[in-house]
């Protein structure tokens, strides 16, 4: 007996072609799942679901251009987030570019390996600064700008990738 490869090799699909498919899939769920809601009231200043009140509703199933109109919305939605991201994404380039990341990573391990308070309080001060930023203004895609620039000092310290993220 010999061992043969498979000739099939997985590939994943174009990701556009996902995304493209899960839009298809529900919009085509809205006409078969009856549509429902519930109702809401508002107590102490907060929007909250009144109990035992699902009730029916008329289906809005949806239809070919509602499937090519829903990206567009979703960008429009998404604008200040997508503006922010790209707006952060060219100051880190102009940081990389000036090396100035670089120095900032080589002074830190340098202060990493000399003072071991700062190797104990480097990874809660980083998830103090970022609480913070998720509790008071709701910073949450905002952080992922960041990524670029905490994976290389985390890995400059010595720590995993992982820890970056």
């Amino acid at each position: 007996m010999s061992l043969t490869k498979s000739k099939f090799k997985f590939k994943v699909p174009n990701t556009y072609l996902l995304i493209f498919s899960l839009l298809v899939l529900i919009a085509a769920l809205t006409w078969i799942i009856p549509g429902g809601e519930y109702e809401r009231s508002i107590v102490n200043g907060r929007e909250i679901v009144v109990q035992n009140s699902f009730k029916y509703i008329d289906n809005n199933p949806q239809g070919i251009f509602a499937l090519f109109i829903a990206p567009l919305k979703g960008f429009e939605e998404a604008a200040l987030i997508i503006g922010f991201v790209l707006i952060v994404g060219g100051a880190f380039n102009v940081l990389a570019k000036t090396d100035a990341i670089n120095s900032l990573i080589n002074k830190l391990a340098k202060a990493h390996k000399n003072s071991p308070l700062l190797r104990r309080m480097f990874i809660p001060i980083l998830m103090l600064l970022f609480s913070l930023g998720g509790a008071t203004f709701g910073m949450n895609e905002e952080i992922i700008p960041f990524v670029l620039i905490l994976v290389p000092i985390c890995l400059g310290l010595g720590y995993d990738s992982i820890i970056g993220v």
